[in-house]
């Protein structure tokens, strides 16, 4: 057992064994900077670990998998979250995720002091280290940019068992590494730097002078990379990587615009067509030059008008036709409804057909029609669309 941890919280810590990046942050949750629930306090199978902004999910989940797990995660929607295997689908049963991929740092490979010391001789004429103490708890509390530092602790607790220091330049805080959160035995650092101080390496001295700190006090600083930045950091200071992992990310809802068409849109329209139409059932080839000619010789028919949905700022789907006058009233031939696959199964397609009915009764238009592959009929038949009369005949030659 590791000394200073109690053989309760061990058996607990040994259901998020092999989980990149977990172990510090689980013995945090454990020593009081996060919570842990457990199936059983007896004898616990499955667990979930919550910490900062990072919930680990370990064990083997059980009945109370989903409860446990919407405990943990309560309103806060910006976890991190480790959840494998069953957890996962256990995870996705309870919200929609996206997953991102971090990069974890083997827990007992330490930077050599030696290596840090040569590092900071290369700190610049002027500069200076503040450590994270007093008053100063306060001041990177106050600050937006360094406020992540001290947030997770009072200041009693930060003064008790944080770790932190400052770069500072001409009298001023420029970039700063601290302790996310401290654990028996060790802090897990995270650097931050100044907006207009960026691409200075100046968070990468104040993280060798926190690693040497904490190697003083007989502590270890462990590290996870979230980004290429963060990872290019890790390596010059001497860290080594245990390879990449991935967590999930509550997805968060993107909003969907329906607009009007138009025809400055038509090669943006032709991107999202091909990719419509390049999966099953279709699994058609379309050239850019092509794409674009069908949406332009769309929009260039009588009346032709068409409705785009837009999600942040990109086009993911369209409805383009144009007016087909007949012998007692207009109808509109709906030429082109398409959807990017990603988009697929959300309802777009129905809401784009939806958004062109509205603008065509406002143009005094009631009649729309559209020629459908038989793979997509039920899907029409759900738009409250019926099946005419007429065949769809043909000759090649």
């Amino acid at each position: 057992m590791q000394a200073g941890i109690p053989t309760h919280d061990q058996r607990i810590a040994a259901l998020f064994d092999g989980m990149p990046g977990a172990r510090s942050m689980v013995l945090a949750a454990l020593a009081g900077q996060g919570r842990v629930l457990v199936d059983s306090p007896v004898r616990p199978r499955c667990a979930v670990a919550a910490a900062g902004d990072f919930l680990y999910c370990g064990g083997v989940p059980g009945v109370e998998a989903k409860h446990m797990l919407r405990q943990a995660m309560g309103t806060h929607e910006d976890w991190l979250i480790y959840a494998r295997g069953e957890w996962l689908d256990v995870l996705k049963s309870i919200a929609p995720v996206e997953m991102e991929t971090r990069i974890a740092y083997d827990y007992h490979a330490q930077p050599e002091d030696e290596h840090l010391r040569r590092f900071l001789q290369g700190l610049p004429e002027g500069a200076s280290f503040q450590p994270i103490e007093g008053d100063w708890i306060e001041r990177c509390h106050g600050e937006k940019w360094s406020r992540d530092f001290v947030s997770l602790f009072t200041r009693e607790d930060y003064e008790a068992r944080g770790l932190g220091v400052l770069l500072m330049v001409d009298g001023q805080a420029v970039a700063g590494a601290s302790s996310y959160v401290s654990y028996p035995g060790g802090i897990e650092i995270q650097l931050q730097t100044r907006d207009d101080q960026q691409g200075r390496g100046y968070a990468t001295l104040a993280a060798a002078r926190l690693i040497l700190m904490a190697h003083e006090r007989g502590l270890i600083a462990t590290w996870d990379a979230a980004n290429p930045v963060s990872a290019h950091i890790a390596a010059k200071l001497g860290y080594r990587e245990a390879g990449p992992y991935q967590v999930a990310a509550i997805a968060k809802e993107k909003k969907m615009e329906y607009r009007s068409i138009t025809r400055a849109e038509a090669p943006e329209l032709a991107q999202a067509m091909m990719a419509a139409y390049s999966e099953a059932p279709w699994n058609e080839s379309w050239s850019e030059e092509r794409a674009r000619l069908r949406v332009e010789a769309i929009l260039s028919g009588w009346q032709a008008m068409g409705v785009a949905a837009v999600c942040e700022g990109c086009i993911i789907g369209g409805a383009l036709g144009f007016v087909d006058p007949y012998a007692d009233e207009d109808f509109f031939f709906v030429s082109e409804l398409f959807v990017r696959p990603e988009w697929k199964h959300k309802g777009v397609g129905r809401e784009l057909l939806r958004r062109l009915e509205e603008e065509l009764k406002r143009r005094g238009v009631h009649v729309t029609q559209l020629i459908s592959i038989r793979d997509n009929q039920p899907f029409y038949n759900k738009c409250g669309m019926e099946r005419d009369s007429v065949d769809v005949m043909f000759r090649r030659f």
